[in-house]
């Protein structure tokens, strides 16, 4: 049994909270998120030492409580979520509980289930890919998939099932129960009403609180016993977050597969997404009323197809949606001040930001899937859009022709700074782009957790 006396140390809240505060570094305006006490991440660190202290001593004598968190309804990824903001002390206590118990429960997980999971060497969405891609090509004839995920997953968590997993690793009495069984039974207040001197707190009957960092830890011990039910048909089994991917050469294990998503949903109380739920077969199998026949395989926004690697269209809009922004930024308010050459190469110029400014989360979110696509041609394509906008726009918006290529070569262009994507994508895959930024990012010490 895990109790706090064997998780919990003073190291652990300054490794959580130094790792929180490292955030501030590479994202500024994470930092000036602000709970219902008006509180930012910069405010505290003015006198962080002494607010450590205070809350080191609140927790060994086992009177932290956490406070109601605020409730801020947010488009996260196209999709309307509700977030749940705590306050920057409430912040490192989470922090502290997620990687203590991320890392004790290491053997506790499903080895291939990959989201939250910042102690693990298999955590993130690049290796559930990679993963993913080598589990498909691993078939070398036709073989099966299904597909499943969760519908409003953090929001319909049961919180009495979920108690009842953490007390079987957890006892009841120990103050480390008491601090999880808080979060899952949170007090929460509006952003609506949160002016208010006397704040009127709600809490759900279900659900757990999407945006704190033991949000993650939950969401992984809700599935694991599902995940291992799964793993037991002897079918290849992926899971990130709560969308599943599951792969057999057997029909009669995949169809035990779907058997279990149907009971093991229904014991969990959440329910499959519709438009999500896939029964597929790949590689030549013709059609029949269960699994269709499909020439590729979608999943987590990525195409495998073959040995090959695409993006989705959603993420090729996401990436063309960060050109297009910093591209009219500069160029909207130049249309008549200057000439179209000149225009041109501030577009070149804003594009070459993107990689060498400040705005990290969008150099990120391209080089992630650059790093990852292995059909070229798509580059390509994606690549001609980048010049063809570019020209666009130094035109005055009027028309998307090839004429407007006449005004300047491609060349002139990359000499003015335009990036290739397909140039950057190679040494990305063959980790040659040597930048401070790469090597800050691998640095432990550093690690966006």
């Amino acid at each position: 049994m895990f109790t706090f006396n064997k998780l919990y140390n003073k190291q652990a809240l300054y490794e959580a909270a130094t790792s929180i505060v490292s955030k501030a570094l590479l994202f500024p305006n994470k930092a000036k998120v602000m709970s219902y006490d008006e509180e930012t991440l910069y405010n505290l660190s003015t006198h962080l030492p002494s607010h450590l202290d205070r809350l080191h001593k609140s927790l060994i004598n086992r009177q932290f409580e956490f406070a109601p968190l605020l409730l801020r309804e947010v488009v996260l990824n196209e999709k309307k979520r509700r977030l749940f903001i705590a306050r920057w002390l409430d912040k490192f206590v989470d922090a502290v509980l997620y990687r203590r118990l991320d890392s004790a429960f290491e053997s506790v997980f499903y080895p291939h289930s990959y989201s939250f999971r910042i102690h693990s060497h298999r955590k993130g969405l690049q290796r559930a890919i990679k993963q993913t891609s080598s589990v498909l090509h691993s078939f070398p004839n036709s073989f099966y998939v299904v597909r499943r995920d969760i519908s409003s997953y953090f929001p319909s968590v049961d919180k009495n099932i979920l108690l009842t997993k953490i007390s079987e690793f957890v006892n009841p009495e120990d103050y480390l129960f008491q601090l999880l069984k808080q979060r899952i039974e949170f007090n929460y207040v509006s952003e609506s009403v949160s002016h208010l001197t006397s704040l009127e707190t709600q809490t759900d009957s279900v659900g757990i609180p999407f945006g704190t960092a033991i949000a993650g830890w939950f969401a992984n011990l809700y599935l694991t016993k599902l995940d291992y039910e799964l793993a037991a048909t002897q079918c290849k089994v992926i899971r990130y977050a709560d969308d599943y991917l599951v792969a057999s050469e057997d029909r009669a294990q995949i169809e035990q597969c779907i058997g279990i998503f149907s009971q093991g949903f229904s014991s969990l109380n959440v329910k499959s997404k519709p438009s999500h739920e896939q029964n597929i077969v790949y590689k030549g199998l013709p059609n029949d009323s269960i699994f269709k026949n499909v020439k590729q395989v979608d999943y987590l926004g990525i195409i495998f197809r073959d040995k090959k690697i695409l993006i989705g269209s959603r993420k090729i809009d996401k990436i063309k949606a960060i050109f297009k922004t910093v591209i009219d930024k500069k160029l909207h308010k130049r249309l008549k001040t200057k000439s179209i050459i000149e225009r041109a190469e501030v577009g070149c110029l804003a594009v070459r930001k993107v990689f060498a400014g400040r705005q990290l989360g969008r150099q990120l979110t391209i080089d992630y899937f650059l790093a990852l696509i292995t059909e070229e041609e798509q580059l390509q394509i994606l690549d001609r859009w980048l010049i063809e906008y570019i020209m666009y726009a130094a035109t005055g918006y009027k028309h998307w022709r090839l004429g407007n290529l006449k005004h300047c070569s491609t060349k002139q262009l990359h000499n003015w700074g335009l990036i290739s994507l397909l140039h950057r994508s190679r040494l990305l895959r063959h980790n040659n782009l040597d930048t401070g930024l790469k090597t800050m990012l691998n640095h432990k010490s550093l690690l966006i957790k």
